[in-house]
């Protein structure tokens, strides 16, 4: 919209229609402008630079502040399981420090409990050697008494304790049985000639089981007494029964046989097998209780010894009872030992079991104070090198005092012996 003023100066001595047209002209420019002017009144007006910029700002403030307070909300909370997870572990530590302390503790009362235990285990052993030697030298005929007390005592501790821990099952072994068959015969039927040769054919087997499943005497150990006791003891007893007991009170064969004694075994055997192999097989696997096949056959390592077409679950089985029963046929020639080959017999079993015990403390010992020995060596060595050190310290200071002097061997054990002295003094 340009409009020059000459255009409105037309002057008066123009033409008349001339200033019409100018004024018409000018008119329609003057309401043109109007309109444009109501037109830009009338639309909304863009708000200026600044305000934008300040309305950008704050929006960006508040949006900075929300981010700002959703991120503390989000750290407290984080911090807040932090600390509740380190109260809750601090908590647990605690528990168990408290736990193992009172381990600790238990132990420390069980260790003085075993103690005493052993100790007590340990007389009662000692004292049933000097009783068993006393009774079989003065009495032989009344050992019975003797055998019949610590046999039960022993036995029917021995049953509450593997029934406890799941050892039952090696209750019947043939040497429990045994020692069920003297007892029968010493106090049920002692007229029994028939029993007494059955017994005393078993004499063999306990005393070759000794060195075959190391029988060890232990004074300290109930245990390893008690299964030296299940098999010497017996032996002994059968020993006595056999050479001093026909005075009326037990009746005696005149001639000792073999039969009975096999025919006792078979039984043994079949309700064993019975027992073991058939009813119970699956029970025992599955409890995972050890006997005395799982025993010699795994813990031996006698499976391993065998072919590989007999160590299957059946033929395995098989194998160990023929080869007890061999073992067992093995020993039966000692019905007819002599009154002589019988007591060496005992003495080389009972030796056989100090032989083992013997050898079971002095691993336990060297195992113990192996450690022991190698430091008090090595300190033994540590000081003899210091002595001879500063024996050459010494020897050398005199020589410095006294170039011209020559150190004599007298002097040199001297200082030697004077360092030694000052070490064991220190």
């Amino acid at each position: 919209m340009s409009m020059s003023v000459d255009s409105f100066d037309v002057g008066y001595d123009s033409d008349p229609i001339d200033r019409f047209f100018h004024v018409s002209r000018w008119q329609r420019q003057l309401s043109s402008i109007q309109r444009r002017l109501r037109r830009r009144g009338a639309s909304p007006q863009k708000p200026p630079r600044k305000e934008a910029l300040l309305r950008e700002i704050r929006e960006r403030r508040q949006a900075v502040a929300s981010r700002f307070r959703e991120e503390q909300r989000k750290v407290v909370g984080t911090m807040r399981e932090r600390q509740q997870r380190l109260q809750q572990r601090y908590t647990k530590q605690v528990k168990e420090m408290r736990g193992q302390l009172d381990k600790v503790l238990s132990k420390a009362r069980l260790a003085r409990a075993r103690q005493i235990r052993h100790m007590v285990c340990f007389v009662l052993s000692m004292a049933d050697v000097v009783a068993t030697a006393f009774w079989l030298g003065a009495s032989p005929s009344t050992f019975h008494h003797y055998y019949t007390f610590k046999c039960t005592a022993l036995i029917t501790g021995r049953a509450i304790w593997y029934r406890w821990h799941g050892w039952h099952y090696f209750l019947f072994d043939l040497c429990y049985f045994c020692n069920a068959m003297i007892l029968t015969y010493l106090w049920i039927f002692p007229n029994s000639e028939m029993l007494f040769s059955a017994t005393y054919g078993f004499s063999g087997m306990l005393l070759i089981a000794i060195p075959l499943f190391r029988n060890s005497f232990v004074p300290h150990s109930l245990d390893r007494v008690t299964s030296v006791q299940i098999h010497l003891a017996p032996a002994f007893q059968l020993w006595a029964l056999r050479w001093y007991g026909s005075d009326g009170r037990f009746a005696m064969p005149e001639t000792m046989t073999v039969i009975p004694s096999l025919c006792f075994y078979i039984i043994w055997a079949m309700g064993y097998v019975l027992n073991q192999f058939v009813f119970d097989r699956r029970f025992i696997e599955t409890k995972g209780y050890p006997t005395l096949f799982k025993h010699m056959a795994v813990d031996m390592g006698m499976l391993k010894i065998l072919p590989r077409r007999l160590q299957g679950p059946v033929a395995s089985r098989v194998t160990f009872v023929l080869g007890h029963f061999g073992l067992f046929c093995s020993c039966l020639p000692a019905v007819h030992f002599p009154f002589f080959l019988h007591c060496i017999a005992l003495c080389v079993a009972t030796l056989w079991t100090f032989k083992n015990g013997a050898s079971f403390y002095i691993t336990y010992f060297w195992r113990v104070y192996d450690a022991q020995i190698h430091a008090f060596e090595q300190q033994m060595a540590q000081a003899a090198a210091e002595s001879q050190k500063e024996t050459t310290t010494v020897l050398e200071s005199m020589q410095a005092e006294n170039p011209s002097h020559t150190i004599s061997d007298e002097e040199y054990d001297d200082a030697d012996g004077d360092t030694e002295m000052d070490n064991i003094l220190s």
